[in-house]
């Protein structure tokens, strides 16, 4: 999904090829022509000057040093990854590492594979350049270039606070929509009564594992920490309800109030 949804935007540019383990997103990313053509992987990198790693994190860490391997003097690599920090550790020391741009758009669905593709998924998000000092000036000028042309917004941050920031608005959301659909009964009864509310909140665990896993656990440290804390907020939550505290469960109520007001108003394009 992420990587046609990529090539969308890029084939009436580029000559675009596609590399996939699973025939069937080929055949379709082909006959929608959201790519040009196929080939192995190492036939591809030969050929290409960008190549961009649209891949679980798993995956794109056991792949990284073998496409820089790969890669010539004109070669840009790139991942969309949204952990930063393991992937540009796993190559810190390649000595190709200055063709590298770890990059992380924030956009993306709780679907995955070449049918759900979708054109304008990246206009108007952000896009996060870690470790920038670490790469080309040629490497970076066309992953810039990349994110104009998908009418992106760019971001430097350090692989660091890159992960300690998705893990509280990204990676939380995601794990405690698994819980949260994990809490209640699974009986057809109960479920015909879910509406809108628990759908809303549910909606990151239609998120199929083999994305999801290797994030969680490449960012396990900053993501327990922010799991620690929405327990304490739970655990305030049952606290105020068995003690009648109508002042503290109000506080809370506010509190969350006052905060989805500020996001909403620095998510408000700059005039």
């Amino acid at each position: 999904m992420m990587g046609c949804s990529l090539a969308v935007n890029f084939k009436e540019h580029w000559q675009i090829i596609g590399v996939d383990t699973s025939a069937d997103n080929l055949r379709f990313a082909l006959s929608e022509k959201y790519i040009h053509e196929t080939l192995l992987m190492e036939r591809a990198i030969a050929i290409s000057n960008i190549v961009i790693l649209a891949t679980p994190a798993d995956i794109t860490l056991q792949l990284i040093p073998s496409v820089l391997d790969a890669s010539n003097a004109n070669t840009v690599v790139m991942d969309i990854c949204s952990t930063k920090q393991t992937i540009c550790q796993s190559i810190a020391h390649h000595p190709h590492r200055s063709r590298f741009v770890a990059t992380h758009p924030m956009a993306g669905t709780e679907k995955s594979g070449s049918r759900f593709t979708t054109a304008n998924l990246f206009e108007g998000k952000r896009i996060a350049f870690c470790e920038p000092e670490k790469s080309s000036g040629k490497a970076l000028w066309v992953a810039n270039n990349l994110a104009k042309q998908l009418r992106m917004i760019p971001f430097y941050i350090s692989p660091e606070q890159h992960d300690k920031i998705m893990a509280q608005v990204s990676h939380l959301p995601q794990a405690t929509a698994y819980c949260l659909s994990n809490a209640i009964s699974n009986s057809k009864e109960l479920l015909e009564w879910t509406g809108t509310g628990f759908e809303s909140t549910t909606r990151l665990a239609k998120s199929e594992a083999a994305i999801w896993l290797p994030i969680l656990f490449q960012n396990k440290i900053n993501i327990a920490v922010a799991i620690r804390k929405l327990i304490e907020n739970l655990e305030a939550t049952i606290d105020a309800l068995e003690t009648d505290d109508y002042i503290a469960m109000h506080g809370m109520i506010s509190r969350a109030n006052t905060l989805q007001k500020k996001m909403e108003q620095v998510k408000q394009p700059k005039k």
